[in-house]
């Protein structure tokens, strides 16, 4: 079943770093993103060392992102030219570092 999960906006004159209500356990499908800084915004998740889910860099604008990662066969190396859904099992983290409105949804499914 296919859920969109609203983060907290950001808002304001300075940058800054919001964290999701809840951990996130799901396969992550797409982003969707609304700003109007022209900033750096990235988004990641967060346990463990942080991952970096979307970084994007003086993007102000609205549009869908669907960031994949590499698959790994079972030994762990990479599969060449075969990506997957990014797998979330806790927090995810948006982080804007300059002035500006950022509204964050993720579409993921279970």
């Amino acid at each position: 079943m296919i859920q969109h999960v609203a983060l907290p906006s950001l808002a304001g004159t300075v940058a800054g770093t919001v964290t999701s209500f809840a951990p996130i356990n799901a396969s992550l499908l797409a982003v969707y993103v609304e700003t109007n800084s022209a900033g750096t915004l990235t988004i990641a998740a967060i346990g463990g060392a942080p991952a970096t889910i979307l970084s994007l860099t003086g993007g102000a604008g609205t549009a869908w992102y669907y960031p994949r990662k590499q698959a790994c066969d079972q030994g762990g190396t990479v599969i060449a030219g075969i990506y997957d859904t990014i797998p979330l099992n806790n927090y995810v983290t948006v982080d804007i570092n300059a002035a500006g409105t950022v509204a964050v949804t993720l579409a993921t499914e279970n």
